[in-house]
């Protein structure tokens, strides 16, 4: 990363999605960065001084063995950040959690100090949206403070099940959903 290589390595590909200013003047960039030898990426986080010298920089997995995708990222209050993403679900089994169809993508949330150490972080998606089942896919989109200190998420969800009731293939929804300070989902709306 410092010599301005994919996370050291040469000749890989690595995508810068989004970036915040912290209250104490510093810049952490969010993006992804590729798995040498092996064709995936991994969310990448990048912090810099106001001046712009590289501060630290770590990669983050959801071990879910597919590319996973930066979405937003968002300055809080207290001098952190929170990120959201769009990352494929691991089995129990260590593979992919699948539909039938393809991956099922899940939204990764997740708060961290001005430093870059993780406070928390939580999955939500595939079935969790009112109205769909775990045959969904949830695509985030973006990721905003709310004014009670939570957090507000909105995106689209895939579901790829037929309506039985009406014999319908569903399909695209958007969704918002309300999360809590610590990133607890309050509720959710299609």
């Amino acid at each position: 990363f410092v010599d301005g290589n994919s996370a050291g390595q040469a000749n890989y590909t690595d995508i810068a999605y989004s970036l915040a200013e912290l209250t104490n003047g510093n810049i952490v960039l969010f993006g992804t960065a590729a798995i040498p030898l092996s064709f995936l990426n991994v969310l990448f986080l990048a912090g810099f001084s106001s001046t712009g010298e590289a501060l630290w920089s770590k990669t983050l997995s959801s071990g879910g063995g597919a590319n996973e995708n930066a979405r937003s990222i968002v300055a809080t209050a207290d001098g952190g950040f929170i990120i959201g993403a769009e990352v494929p679900k691991p089995c129990e089994n260590g593979f992919i959690e699948c539909n039938g169809i393809g991956i099922n993508w899940h939204y990764y949330i997740a708060k961290f100090d001005a430093t870059g150490n993780n406070q928390w972080f939580k999955m939500h998606g595939g079935g969790t949206v009112p109205s769909l089942s775990n045959d969904a896919t949830d695509y985030l989109r973006e990721v905003i403070l709310s004014p009670d200190g939570g957090y507000l998420i909105c995106g689209h969800s895939y579901a790829f099940r037929k309506d039985y009731a009406t014999n319908a293939q569903k399909g695209t929804e958007y969704f918002i959903m309300k999360l809590s300070t610590n990133g607890e989902k309050e509720w959710a709306r299609v």
